[in-house]
């Protein structure tokens, strides 16, 4: 678990997700002890998709974290890495912040805290996000300016386009030696 103020963040394991996607939402935050963000994990398919990834190349660290507000004990973030680091040394990354807990800074915090267990690993060389383009609006209801802001504050810089659901996404990156020296 890493702490950031009244920000923790802990790695999630097979059985978070299993009683997640099996027993609901609910269940599982009276399991870690804590209240529900209304819309946590935000994306309805993010716990389904980290339990297939969990342990990806057999290192459960780059799976899937969540956040907690300490003050409040309550769900707020889930985000992480979609596996280890390839052959280049790049790790997908990715976090959303629960809708009551935006325009607090704690995108910036949560994500930071990810950055750090990213580059503590030596193969990692840099990050990569992908967020919708400007404008774009997701299934949720919202686009990602937001986290645009985000990845811009934490350095990351914007490296080209893509498309993921048919809708048009930014790629960024965050060089290793932009963070912490070559």
């Amino acid at each position: 678990m890493l702490i950031d103020d009244n920000l923790a963040i802990f790695l999630a394991t097979p059985l978070h997700f299993q009683i997640l996607n099996q027993q609901g939402r609910q269940a599982f935050a009276a399991f870690i002890g804590c209240s529900l963000a209304e819309d946590w994990p935000v994306f309805d398919d993010a716990p389904t998709q980290a339990l297939a990834t969990f342990g990806k190349g057999g290192e459960p660290y780059w799976g899937s974290w969540i956040g907690i507000d300490l003050a409040q004990r309550s769900l707020i973030a889930f985000g992480g890495f979609g596996g280890a680091p390839d052959s280049q040394g790049r790790v997908l990354f990715g976090y959303a912040i629960a809708r009551e807990w935006r325009g607090r800074g704690l995108g910036v915090r949560y994500a930071r805290l990810l950055t750090r267990i990213a580059f503590a690993d030596h193969r990692v060389r840099y990050l990569e996000a992908h967020t919708l383009a400007d404008a774009v609006v997701c299934p949720e209801g919202f686009d990602n300016r937001a986290s645009i802001a985000v990845l811009q504050r934490l350095r990351f810089v914007r490296t080209g386009e893509g498309e993921e659901d048919g809708m048009r996404t930014l790629i960024w990156n965050l060089s290793r030696a932009d963070v912490i020296g070559s």
